[in-house]
């Protein structure tokens, strides 16, 4: 039996992938800040972020053994584009021991529209907190202490 062409033209448009679509997924936002008092880059692609403790000249962050494989919270606040609303998207988890930066992936992408970001302690005591969260140059990266940026530009 034949279906009508109404029929299989609206199966086209309901399921994009019968017929090869070409219609891409939604790209992240690369964003980046820095807390200039305490010298910490926040970087933050789609739901992947990067906190670095940058070291004054050759002299290493302090932060970086006080946070040692301690517990710390991170909080980015965006804007939902579609929804019309705020949203604040967290993690805790515990600083990797010994290193200068902190890697990993929020529940949702708050990268389009972010603000800001705050990083503390599990007491709420704020370590670095960056308001000015900005889409990087080309030739901008938020320091990174093994030489990888996860902000890029598209």
């Amino acid at each position: 039996m034949r279906r009508p062409l109404f029929a299989v033209l609206a199966a086209s448009l309901l399921s994009p992938l019968a017929f090869g679509s070409t219609l891409a997924a939604p790209t992240s936002h690369a964003k980046i800040g820095l807390d200039r008092a305490k010298n910490v880059s926040f970087s933050i692609n789609g739901t992947a972020f990067q906190v670095t403790l940058n070291a004054y000249g050759e002299t290493a962050n302090p932060l970086t053994s006080e946070l040692s494989n301690q517990g710390v919270a991170l909080a980015c606040k965006g804007r939902d584009t579609r929804r019309h609303r705020w949203i604040v998207s967290s993690i805790e988890t515990a600083w990797p021991k010994g290193q200068a930066f902190l890697r990993g992936t929020f529940p949702q992408d708050v990268s389009l529209r972010t603000q800001w970001c705050v990083l503390e302690q599990p007491d709420g005591k704020d370590l670095a907190l960056t308001r000015k969260l900005h889409t990087p140059k080309p030739d901008e990266t938020a320091g990174d202490a093994d030489g990888g940026v996860i902000a890029t530009t598209p």
